[in-house]
Order: structure tokens, then C-alpha cells, then sequence
């Protein structure tokens, strides 16, 4: 790559933690830790807000003297204190967020005076207001309702596993919802999938339903809405500036809204440190109206002078972002449920059907939930580099721990010769993910020394969304970046020019979460499932299918890609299933951008260094405390054992205690930390610690601050997506698509050991049919074997007079009795059989597909009659030869049979073992064209029954003469699978002979060209 394939934003997003690391260290100062942190709460007004805002009922217990437990009580202060000065996430007015330029040095620092809060009601209070609001109401005709968009409807009863809930101890979520619904509930249901009012839905009803009783029915509503079967109309869009102010266009005009408005906005105007008063009055009159928790949502925002950084800064981050973004490859994927789901996607349905979202997502029409199925063990497509690297790295350790060293060193160089070592290619470009934002801190001891090129910097996460870290302030930026923010957006589209990139909302199960999901929607096309009439599509417009590689997302007509994004940075786990399986479908398709991983040595070693690659620190230094040795001692010793430890392993004296993507600032020297460091040994919690980033350069008139930095990333248009090479293809009702039993097919399940399944196949069943052919007419058969996880043998039965089913059960009982006796079979089952019509070409050619089946079966079957009386046969060589004659029959030549057994995609490994068989098949594919062949011969004899295939092989070719020639190729290797599965090859087997097969056709290519 000489060209960047990461370009980044023209601005940047800072986090500041509002004190600064000097006030912080003074107060470690003091010898009485308990007086000192109340000191700083009685003195200091901006805290006790801050407090306030973030747990109301610590703020009253400090209100109450004496406490009634003060080291608890000034434990969970004493933390807060240290996030207030250490921690840069945003978190009420604990921190606050500005944005910043690039430019030729780097420059600026912080007036605090210049901070200003923004304060909105939480959404959690929106959400109890809304429910209230639908509770209480007089007039509830005039309510508006819609359908839940996550509630299946499955025969009469509806089900819904996805609840919004207001935190509340006393209050037990259910897992799952299923209510009975009768005519009225289904007709409701349906009514309501557009917005309307209760009033215009008894309209409706009335017409459908003429006697019904009104207040019964407002009843059966009322009960809807309370299981959120029906949700509230008026809920607000989550993409939107204001929540707030789109639900007030729904609510009456009252008293309190006015008063609640002018108390917002005179709290807003307060300055920084006396707006506790302010504040207090403004939740009284927020609770007069609900009362929860925390009413209120603060951010704050800094509208001082910008802070600059250099562009020499920007050109270290460019370099070392795709430095990580190659070592990613060695990351095993997140996503391996997933791919798990594919597997059984193209078993049941094949590349060429695409499935409704939710019809999939259903255990009886689809696949189930995509969560249910197993992690599989997904070797990476990168697996030969995963093993160097983890290889690699484990040997670094070691020569550091060795050497003592403090500090390991990574270089492009390096990393190149380890993808050549293994011999793989560097990952592709174009598969990189379309944007980011990356999150990093600047390590100096002055904005000069930054200048002088003496800095660090630390890359400590990453979204994997551009601007998404930006969504939630959107309303804190100047136009300038709100229009760059725009134009990210549209860049990213101009990536992926063959799909609509679809921005995804949702009201989150722990409604408080939304806070984090206020933005508007940039993109030109939006999902919201609790907004239906604001959005452009829904969760019933999504369509699944899948290519070779990978899952896809689409339309009814198929035509685009539907890429699902999402501007925030709430975890896509927390969402419904359907939103989570389309954002891993997009998230899947791209090789995505991970922060440095240790891989196994991450949660094992007592201590690792830092990596560091260039001025840029990848991983800090970590170590990893076992709480095992501490069960059983008293904190006292805990300490003193820590202390011990913290010396032997050269831990500083002030580090960062982690927890997932929470960072808790302590120091060995404070009492009130290694007591907390004790509790949680105690309590069994190992601990994993990190040495602290500091920035001392970040200043303001209060000292030095812990700033954080996030700047988006969009892959460079250079690199686009590949274009899209999936045939199109659109959703199709199929009648024909099921039989169930009383149909024309009879299917029929025979559950029975591996080793027995030839033999009752040739020496059980088949004979069972002949009998029942003397008496009825079974015009065709065929058979599959399978594995479910029981293995079993699949038999369908065409019957074309339905009528005799009752004689050919009543046939079947007493002989499968016998057979289960004899120990032959273990069970029969009947069931319901689904053609894959899409896998084989459509509707029109299916019938000529089953009766090649049939053929099919009695050709394998008259071969396994024959290897059972010929001991010496090559089984190898008869199943390529079977395969070969299988193509043969469609006309096809060496070429396009090459092609047919190429679309397998088969690990060339595969070909070991080939030349013990290679001078024998090579004499053997050209003598099946050969009539002369000796009658005995294993030509003739696989001819023999390949003869009985051709009249349907040309009755399928007839019927297939509009599928276009490379859809007939699919076909083809459809069938030699089915052919191979009849013959009792496992995958791995088939696959082997599929490889052999085209090897030796290659050759064969090859020598009639030399001829």
C-alpha cells in the first residue's frame, strides 16, 4: 500500500476530566483521607452538583450528619472524586467535551470559566412520562398506538422476548411474553402496524367486527399496551436533537411544562459551581410530575479557544492505525456464532433464497435465534499468521521477562516479515472497515516538548463507526462541525456505492441507555422499530441471504445490499435480536480494527510490558493479580501482601485499576485504595492493573488535565468494497415450497447406525418398496442421508393417489417393528418435507429435479449392490468415476466439468494422497466415453447405471434451457453433492473427491491438448 488507507477527520472530539490531576494529588495529601473528601464536598459547590446528577441518594446521605456508615459512605465519594479528576469519558459534570484542529503545531490550553452544562430530561423520565401520560389520561380514545414491531405472532398467540424497563429493584422484567390471541387481538395487532389513534382503531374495528363491546375492547387495548404488545405512538424518535421537544408536540398544554421549561433553561444559565440550588429546584418540579431516579441528563461543553494539534501528531496516528488494523488479523473473529448460523443457512436454504429477517429468526419458519447456536472453532482466514503471531509474541514476552525489559518495540518491518514467513498475503484494503473513530492520549510534559517531537501517544480504543463517539453531542458543536460530521457520513456512502448504508435506531431494554442514542440521523436512510412512520424501512421490509463467504442483507427484489449502521456508541449487544443479527451481518463483512491483544497472555501474566511501535503505544504496561492466595487472609495482611507484591513486580505508585472499559485511578499510598484493593481481593476479584498514561501538557488555570482525544477515520477511497458479485435475488412466495404428510410425498425418516445404513438400505428397504409395488404404484423414490445430530437415512415417496398413505403406514408398522427387533433401526419418524426449490433452479424445474433424484438413488444403489460383491474395488477411483459419468450426462465438457467441481472452493492441502490414484483415473475418465470397454470392466459398469439418469438428466436440461449458464453450473455441483451424499460420503470425503476429481480432469485437459 504507498497510498493511506485510513484518512482522517479534519477535527477531533476532546474529553476532559473537569479537575485536574494537581487538585487530586493535593487531597492524597492529606493525612485524614475520611475528612478530606467530605471537606471537599461541604466546600466545593460544582461537586456536590456533579454528585447530585450522578447518584441523588449518595448526595442525601451526605446531607444527613453524622453518617451513619462513613467509610462506605466516603468510599463511593472518595471514587468519584478520582473519576472526577482522572477519568475523560463523559459523565454529567464530571468531564466535559470540546472539539479541536489540526494544524501546524500543537497548541492551546483551558479556561474553565468557558465550560457550560447542557441539561435535558433523561430519557428513562421521558419514558415514565410517557406511561404515565397513557395511564392517566382521560380521553383515552385519542391516544395514538402502534403495533411492537419485535412481537411474532405465531398461530393464536403472541410472543415478545425484548422489554423496556425503568430500573426499579421491586420490579421483575420477564423474559418472555406470550399472550392468547383470539380474532380481536390479531385484528388489533395488524390494525395498528401504522400509527393511529384508539379512536380511528374502533373505527376499524367496527367494520371488521361490528358487535363489539367498546369498553371491552379499550380493555383488551389497555391489557395490549401494559405487555407493550401495542406501544405508545407519541414515543419519541431517538433521531432527533430534542426527544424531549418532539413529545411535547404531543402532550397538552400545562402549568407544570411551562414551569418545567423556564426551571430548565434558568439552571442551564447558571455558571459553573452555583447551580446546586438551581438544580435541586429543578428536580423537585421534575419529580412533582414522575418521579425517578434521575430526571435529568447533564453533558457539558467547553466553548473556550480550540485546542490544536499538529499534523506531524495525525501522520503518526494515520501510520500507526494500520499498523493495528493489520495486526488485527490475528484477532479470531467475534462472530463465530454467526458464521455457524450461515452454515446452517445454506444447508436448509442455499445461496440462492433469500429469507425475511424475522421469518428466519423463527424456530418454526426459519433457523431460530442466531444466539442459540454454538461458538464454533472458525480456523481465520489469517490462521497461518494468528499461529506466527501469538508465536512471536509469546517469544517477545519471554526475552523481555528475561531481560527485565519494560518496554517491547513493534516495526512495520517486523510485521511484514511475519506475513511472509507464513507465506500469506497482507489482509486486503478494500475489506477494511469504511470508518472508525479512534481513541488516544498525547504523553508529555509540555505543549513545547509536543512540538519538539518528545511526546507519546497512546491508542487505547476504537468504535468501529466514524463519528459515532460524536452522535450524543451533536447538539454542544459549532455548524462547522456538524457539516464535517455530515460530510463523514456521505463519504462513507460513497464507499459502498452498490448498498444503501441504513442508519438503526432503538429505544434500548434499560430505557436510561438511550441517553447515549440522541442524534440525528445523517444518512439518507434510517431504520427506528419504535418509530415506524418516521422511518423509511422496518424490521418486515429485511431480507437474509448469503454468498459463499458471507451473509448479506437485501430487499424484497434483492437488487441492493442493505448495510446496517449505527451513529452512537451504544453496544449493538444490548439491542432486539433482529437489530443485533443485521449490525454482525455488516460488521462481518470487513476485517475489522482491534486494539493490541496479548492474545493468551492477556488475563495469564503476572506482568506485561509495553508494546510500543514507534511514538506510539499500542499497550501500556499490565499486571494481572490472582485473588486465590488473598481468600482466606484479613484485610490487614491483604494489604500488606499487596504492598509486598506491588514492590517484587515494580508496580508505580499511582496506576489504573481496569474493569472492562472502566478505569479506576488509585495509588498504593492511600489509604481509602488499598482498602478498596483488599475488599475486592478479598471478595475473590483478581485484579488486572495498568500503568497511567499521564498528560501533563493539557493545561488550565486549576493545573494538569488527563485529557482524552477520539478522531474519526474513513477508509480511503482508493480502496473501495469489492463490487458485488452475488447474483440478485428476489424474495418468491413458493406454493409448492412444503409437503406435509397427506401430500403427494411421503417422507419418511429411518434413525439407524452409520454401519447398518447400506445394508438396510440395499437389503431392507428397497425390497419394502418393491412389495408395496405389487400393490400400489409408487411412481418415484428417492433417498438421503443425514445427521441431526442422529444420523438417519431421509426416504420421500412420490404417491401420486394420496388415498393409499393409510395402507402404506399400515404396511410400514409391522415390518419397522421387525426391523427395530432385529436391531437394525432405532426409530421411523414421518415429516414434513420443504423442497429447495431456490438451490435448484426455481419452481419450474423442480419436478425434473426430484425424478432425477430418483434416478439418482437407483443408480448409487445398483453401484453399492456391485462394491458389495467386489472386495478388491478402489472405492476412490469408482466414486471420481461415478462423479465424472454424473457430468457426462448433462454433456457437458472437460472444461465446464473443471468449472462444476471448482465451485467448491476446496483447500488444496486436500490434494495429498492424489498420485497413488492419478496413472489409474487418467486411463480410466477417457475409457467411460469409450463403447468398447470390456462388459465386467469398472467403466462399463458405471456407465451401465449412469444410463439409467439420462432420460431425466435430459428432461431437467429441457426444462432448464432459461437459467443462465453460470447458474447451471451451481446447479450441477448442487447435485454432485446430493450424488456424493447418496454414495455415503461425508463432507470431508467429498470434498477430497471433488478435488482428486478435478486434479485428474485438469490432467486429462491437458493431455489432449498435448495430443
Amino acid at each position: 500500500m504507498n497510498e493511506p488507507l485510513f484518512i482522517p477527520a479534519s477535527f477531533f472530539l476532546l474529553r476532559v476530566p473537569f479537575w485536574s490531576i494537581d487538585e487530586l494529588e493535593s487531597m492524597h495529601l492529606e493525612d485524614n483521607w475520611i475528612n478530606a473528601v467530605l471537606s471537599k464536598f461541604d466546600n466545593d459547590e460544582l461537586f456536590r452538583e456533579a454528585i447530585s446528577i450522578a447518584s441523588h441518594s449518595l448526595y442525601q446521605a451526605l446531607q444527613k450528619r453524622p453518617l451513619k456508615n462513613p467509610t462506605q459512605v466516603c468510599r463511593s465519594l472518595q471514587n468519584y472524586i478520582n473519576r472526577m479528576a482522572s477519568r475523560a469519558t463523559p459523565f454529567g459534570l464530571f468531564s466535559f467535551v470540546t472539539a479541536g484542529y489540526w494544524d501546524e503545531e500543537t497548541r492551546g490550553s483551558l479556561d474553565l470559566t468557558k465550560v457550560y452544562r447542557r441539561a435535558r430530561p433523561d430519557m428513562e423520565w421521558i419514558y415514565a412520562l410517557v406511561k404515565k401520560f397513557y395511564r392517566e389520561n382521560s380521553d383515552f380514545s385519542a391516544l395514538l398506538v402502534q403495533s411492537n414491531s419485535l412481537v411474532d405472532l405465531k398461530g393464536d398467540r403472541l410472543f415478545l422476548k425484548y422489554f423496556r424497563f425503568i430500573k426499579d429493584k421491586k420490579i421483575q422484567t420477564p423474559k418472555t411474553i406470550s399472550l392468547y390471541a383470539n380474532r380481536l387481538v390479531i385484528t388489533i395487532f395488524e390494525m395498528a402496524k401504522s400509527r393511529l389513534s384508539i379512536d380511528q382503531l374502533w373505527e376499524k374495528l367496527l367494520e371488521v367486527l361490528p358487535n363489539l363491546n367498546k369498553e371491552k375492547t379499550f380493555e383488551v387495548i389497555k391489557k395490549l399496551l401494559s405487555h407493550q404488545i401495542l406501544l405508545p405512538g407519541i414515543l419519541p424518535s431517538l433521531l432527533s436533537d430534542s426527544p424531549f421537544k418532539e413529545l411535547m408536540k404531543f402532550l397538552p398544554n400545562a402549568v407544570w411544562m411551562n414551569e418545567l421549561e423556564t426551571k430548565l433553561s434558568d439552571y442551564q444559565s447558571t455558571s459553573l459551581g452555583s447551580g446546586e440550588l438551581s438544580l435541586q429546584n429543578l428536580r423537585k418540579s421534575m419529580d412533582a410530575v414522575v418521579p425517578i431516579q434521575s430526571p435529568l441528563h447533564v453533558d457539558a461543553s467547553y466553548k473556550g479557544t480550540p485546542i490544536y494539534l499538529s499534523n506531524e501528531i495525525l501522520l503518526k496516528l494515520q501510520q500507526a492505525v494500520t499498523f493495528l488494523w493489520k495486526i488485527s488479523a490475528s484477532r479470531s473473529s467475534q462472530f463465530t456464532s454467526l458464521e455457524a448460523y450461515r452454515k446452517k443457512f445454506i444447508e436448509k436454504f442455499g445461496l440462492h433464497r433469500i429469507v425475511p429477517l424475522k421469518e428466519l429468526l423463527s424456530e418454526e419458519k426459519g433457523l431460530g435465534s442466531f444466539l442459540a447456536y454454538p461458538q464454533i472453532d472458525e480456523k481465520s482466514v489469517f490462521y497461518k499468521f494468528s499461529q506466527q503471531w501469538e508465536k512471536c509474541l509469546n517469544k517477545k514476552w519471554q526475552e523481555s521477562m528475561l531481560n527485565h525489559q519494560k518496554e517491547i518495540v513493534l516495526t512495520e518491518e517486523w510485521l511484514n516479515s511475519l506475513f511472509e514467513l507464513v507465506e500469506e498475503e497482507l489482509p486486503d484494503p478494500c475489506k477494511a472497515l469504511s470508518s472508525f473513530d479512534l481513541f488516544f492520549k498525547i504523553q508529555a510534559q509540555s505543549i513545547e516538548e509536543i512540538n519538539r517531537g518528545n511526546y507519546q501517544l497512546y491508542l487505547s480504543d476504537c468504535t468501529w463507526s466514524g463519528g459515532s463517539t460524536f452522535g450524543r453531542f451533536w447538539d454542544l458543536f459549532n455548524p462547522e462541525i456538524q457539516h464535517e460530521l455530515s460530510k463523514l457520513a456521505k463519504a462513507e456512502k460513497h464507499l459502498e456505492k452498490s448498498a444503501k448504508v441504513v442508519e438503526v435506531s432503538y429505544w434500548p431494554s434499560h430505557v436510561r441507555n438511550a441517553n447515549v442514542s440522541v442524534h440525528p440521523c445523517l444518512r439518507e436512510y434510517s431504520l427506528e422499530i419504535d418509530n415506524k412512520d418516521n422511518s423509511i424501512l422496518g424490521l418486515e421490509d429485511l431480507y437474509i441471504g448469503t454468498t459463499h463467504e458471507r451473509f448479506y442483507i437485501t430487499l424484497k427484489d434483492g437488487k441492493e445490499e442493505i448495510l446496517a449502521r449505527s451513529g452512537n456508541v451504544l453496544s449493538y449487544i444490548q439491542a432486539p435480536e433482529s437489530i443485533r443479527l443485521i449490525r454482525e451481518i455488516t460488521l462481518s463483512r470487513h476485517l475489522l480494527l482491534y486494539p493490541f491483544y496479548w492474545a493468551g497472555l492477556e488475563e495469564k501474566a503476572v506482568f506485561l510490558p509495553r508494546v510500543r511501535m514507534g511514538l506510539c503505544i499500542l499497550s501500556p504496561a499490565k499486571w494481572n493479580l490472582d485473588a486465590s492466595s488473598f481468600l482466606k487472609d484479613s484485610l490487614d495482611i491483604i494489604k500488606v501482601k499487596f504492598l509486598a507484591w506491588a514492590e517484587q513486580w515494580k508496580l508505580p505508585d499511582r496506576f489504573l485499576m481496569t474493569e472492562g472499559d472502566q478505569h479506576l485511578l488509585l495509588t498504593s499510598k492511600h489509604p481509602a485504595h488499598l482498602n478498596e484493593i483488599a475488599t475486592r481481593l478479598k471478595r475473590g476479584e483478581s485484579l488486572q492493573l495498568m500503568e497511567e498514561i499521564t498528560s501533563e501538557w493539557l493545561k488550565s488555570e486549576s493545573g494538569s488535565h488527563s485529557g482524552e482525544f477520539v478522531v474519526p477515520f474513513i477508509k480511503n477511497s482508493i480502496y473501495p468494497y469489492p463490487e458485488n458479485t452475488r447474483t440478485p435475488q428476489a424474495f418468491e412466495t413458493v406454493k409448492s415450497r412444503w409437503m406435509l404428510p397427506g401430500s403427494q410425498w411421503m417422507y419418511i425418516k429411518v434413525y439407524l447406525s452409520e454401519e447398518q445404513e447400506n445394508n438396510f438400505l440395499l437389503n431392507k428397504f428397497i425390497p419394502f418398496i418393491e412389495h408395496l409395488n405389487e400393490f400400489i404404484s409408487i411412481n418415484d423414490w428417492f433417498f438421503v442421508r443425514y445427521q441431526d445430530p442422529e444420523r438417519h437415512l431421509r426416504f420421500r415417496l412420490r404417491i401420486e393417489d394420496t388415498h393409499y398413505y393409510g395402507l402404506i403406514l399400515s404396511w410400514l408398522h409391522p415390518i419397522g417393528i421387525q426391523w427395530m427387533e432385529q436391531g437394525l433401526i432405532k426409530k421411523i419418524m414421518l415429516d414434513s418435507y420443504e423442497r429447495e426449490v431456490e438451490r435448484y433452479g426455481g419452481e419450474d424445474v423442480m419436478d425434473a429435479v426430484e425424478s432425477l433424484f430418483c434416478v439418482d438413488s437407483l443408480a448409487v444403489t445398483g453401484l453399492l449392490k456391485y462394491f458389495e460383491k467386489k472386495e478388491d474395488t478402489l472405492e476412490t477411483v469408482c466414486h471420481i468415476l461415478s462423479i465424472v459419468s454424473f457430468l457426462n450426462g448433462f454433456g457437458l465438457d472437460l472444461q465446464t466439468k473443471i468449472d462444476v467441481l471448482g465451485n467448491a472452493r476446496q483447500d488444496q492441502k486436500l490434494l495429498k494422497g492424489f498420485r497413488e490414484y492419478k496413472n489409474q483415473l487418467l486411463k480410466l475418465i477417457p475409457a467411460l466415453e469409450d463403447p468398447n470397454q470390456p462388459e465386467e470392466g469398472i467403466c462399463s459398469v458405471v456407465n451401465k447405471f449412469a444410463m439409467i439418469r439420462i432420460p431425466a438428466q435430459n428432461q431437467f436440461l429441457s426444462k432448464a434451457q432459461h437459467i443462465e449458464n453460470s447458474r447451471l453450473l451451481e446447479i450441477y455441483s448442487h447435485m454432485i453433492h446430493m450424488h456424493c451424499n447418496r454414495l455415503g460420503c461425508d463432507n470431508s470425503q467429498e470434498t477430497r473427491l471433488r478435488l482428486f476429481c478435478e486434479h485428474a480432469l485438469k490432467c486429462c485437459l491437458k493431455t489432449s491438448h498435448i495430443s
